[in-house]
């Protein structure tokens, strides 16, 4: 479900019938949850990297020394929140590359996840892993002479896509798109960008969820360009490479694109020593660059995201001399859709140490994962904006005695439904070990509401939920009926002793704190009244031996099913009449007669003026030619 602080407003009925539930517009901030250890101490980790599908299936790769190699391992959570066994996702005889910048992960929207990795030569190889399926085996993504100079990847509505820049075997150079395909175990090759005797490098890729996207590169050719290809969302055809803008120095640039197709880049320029940025309208016109900050050279790192409503996101970090518990910054500043300008930049988090980690899901809900000195220790924290909102405080959740590594935080991943992970190097292990941190934004699933329309007085009404929460699990479930009464569990009865409407309310919470609530409308009325007594009754069938007679106590209704053995011949219709006394009272009813499971059945009620104890003496009369009296023991059903 849509992570949501959900207190469920009043239904109509339309909306009743059609078994909706309404939930208040605002995300969750993640809870965080322990984070759990994924590589062995036996060897060094180096890097490991986070992505997520919209529903949950998230993907965890890292690269690791094993077997007296570097190689590429995988573990994933499906959308169920079962983890599965890391494995090595390379070839086995293969050592990949140790720069950070070369694994890149992704999930496509049917939980496709894709792991892209480079090896020692520059070569480049891939393995994909369907919803609840293992790995494929380790397939090249070049052709033979290819180099790779750098690799993006990113989620389109189609598949997973990859953009990789590189020289060609016979020394050209050329920026080209891969897709996987929804449900396929190979990529096939979208666009290719030629730029024959010019360098290109620093590839960034980003989807909007109505699926524009921007592929983008960093041209060398007489100065530094960004070069960029767009997306048409309703033809998924690509345009060809075109210049955007140009930089005296250097554009490692990235990107992000809106619903309307709008774009922003956004790079660290030393001509400029500090972070730039421009943006491109919806006409394909980029602005002149924008200098967001400008003190020094020691400005890295710039992530652009852009949210539900058009506004671009960006978050650096910068370095003004010093110490970095005294000098150093996670920034951010928004360029506003509507006013068409760029705010104020804001600090984040300060006395940072490594990157920060900009992640969104296509909400435009944003998590901005940061790495702190906090008393001497090396912390993660993570700080949350819902789309349109602010940026809320940094909570360090995970860290003690400088238990993550100096640039030890490495990705983030954000889904739809608000749950969060994250990425970072422990270093209070023998070596470097890959551990995750999971956020829980997600209020309780209440699947499977059975409530039922009506009811009557007296009668106990049964009621029941399904409710999970994938991450931090079902702390409590509460029913209140509408009249003062109250349960607990998934299953639950209770007993209206009024006719009238009611509203009927289910709340879940998780152990994050998180609630979900339903409410359903339930209309309680008395029993029909027993058929007047007018003293006469229908000519009975006779019968032959004393009927065998049932009854069972509620309240003051006793509830009569008596057994009748009939002459051959006769039928069962009419009715017959039953008595018995009670509290100095005589009380009489009319039973009618059919027949069920081949058997003359004669059944009715008898309402009392007082409650009668537990295992009442009762004795009965059905009338009729041969009906006899039995004594029986009433019992409370």
């Amino acid at each position: 479900m849509r992570a949501r602080l959900t207190t469920t407003a009043l239904l109509t009925a339309a909306a009743l019938a059609a078994g909706t539930t309404a939930a208040s517009a605002a995300g969750l901030e993640p809870v965080w949850q322990p984070a759990q250890t994924f590589s062995a101490e036996s060897g060094a980790a180096h890097y490991a990297n986070v992505a997520t599908s919209p529903d949950g299936r998230v993907v965890v790769a890292w690269n690791q020394i094993a077997g007296g190699l570097r190689r590429a391992f995988a573990r994933v959570r499906e959308a169920d929140g079962t983890w599965g066994e890391a494995r090595v996702v390379s070839d086995p005889d293969s050592n990949i590359a140790v720069f950070d910048t070369n694994l890149r992960v992704a999930v496509g929207p049917d939980g496709t996840a894709v792991v892209l990795w480079l090896l020692a030569n520059g070569t480049g190889e891939y393995a994909i892993s369907h919803p609840n399926e293992g790995w494929t085996p380790a397939t090249s993504a070049t052709e033979p002479g290819e180099m790779f100079t750098g690799s993006a990847i990113a989620s389109g509505p189609d598949g997973v896509y990859f953009l990789t820049t590189g020289s060609t075997g016979g020394g050209d150079w050329r920026s080209r798109l891969w897709r996987f395909p929804a449900g396929a175990d190979a990529l096939t090759l979208a666009e290719t960008f030629d730029e024959p005797d010019t360098g290109q490098g620093d590839p960034a890729l980003s989807f909007a969820p109505n699926g524009n996207a921007i592929a983008s590169w960093q041209h060398y050719d007489n100065g530094n360009h960004l070069r960029y290809a767009l997306r048409d969302p309703a033809t998924g055809e690509w345009s060809g490479a075109t210049t955007g803008f140009s930089d005296g120095n250097d554009i490692s640039a990235g990107t992000a694109i809106d619903s309307a197709g709008r774009a922003v880049a956004v790079w660290n320029s030393p001509s400029s020593t500090g972070i730039n940025a421009a943006t491109m309208s919806a006409d394909h016109t980029w602005s002149p660059p924008h200098t967001l900050f400008k003190n020094g050279p020691n400005t890295y790192f710039g992530q652009a995201r852009a949210d539900a409503d058009g506004n671009f996101v960006v978050v650096w970090q910068e370095f003004n001399g010093g110490n970095f518990a005294d000098e150093a910054h996670v920034t951010t500043a928004t360029f506003d859709a509507d006013a068409q300008a760029w705010g104020d930049p804001e600090p984040v988090a300060s006395a940072w140490t490594g990157a920060p980690m900009l992640s969104v899901n296509r909400h435009g809900d944003m998590l901005a994962a940061v790495a702190i000195l906090d008393g001497g220790s090396v912390k993660v924290g993570s700080a949350f904006r819902p789309s349109g909102g602010r940026w809320g405080d940094i909570d360090p959740f995970f860290g003690e005695a400088s238990s993550v590594g100096p640039n030890g935080l490495l990705g983030s991943a954000l889904d739809d439904n608000g749950n969060a992970a994250i990425t970072l190097l422990r270093a209070d292990t023998p070596t470097l070990t890959v551990a995750v941190a999971e956020g829980d934004g997600d209020a309780p699933d209440i699947d499977g509401l059975s409530v039922p329309a009506t009811a009557t007085t007296g009668e106990r009404v049964a009621v029941s939920a399904g409710v999970s929460d994938t991450l931090s699990g079902v702390a409590s479930t509460a029913w209140e009926f509408g009249d003062g009464g109250s349960a607990s569990g998934e299953a639950a009865s209770h007993v209206y002793a009024a006719a009238g409407t009611y509203s009927l309310r289910v709340t879940a919470i998780d152990n994050a704190g998180h609630v979900t609530t339903e409410t359903r409308m339930i209309a309680v009325s008395d029993p029909p009244a027993p058929p007047a007594d007018d003293g006469s009754e229908d000519d009975p069938p006779p019968v032959v031996t004393p009927p065998v007679i049932e009854a069972r106590l509620s309240g003051r209704t006793i509830t009569l099913n008596a057994k009748l053995t009939l002459k051959k011949g006769k039928r069962c219709s009419g009715t017959v009449r039953a008595t018995t006394a009670f509290g100095g009272r005589s009380y009489k009813t009319t039973l009618r007669l059919s027949t069920k499971n081949g058997a003359c059945r004669a059944t009715g009620t008898i309402k009392l003026k007082k409650t009668p104890s537990l295992r009442t003496k009762l004795r009965i009369t059905v009338s009729g030619a041969q009906a006899k009296t039995r004594a029986l023991t009433t019992r409370r059903g």
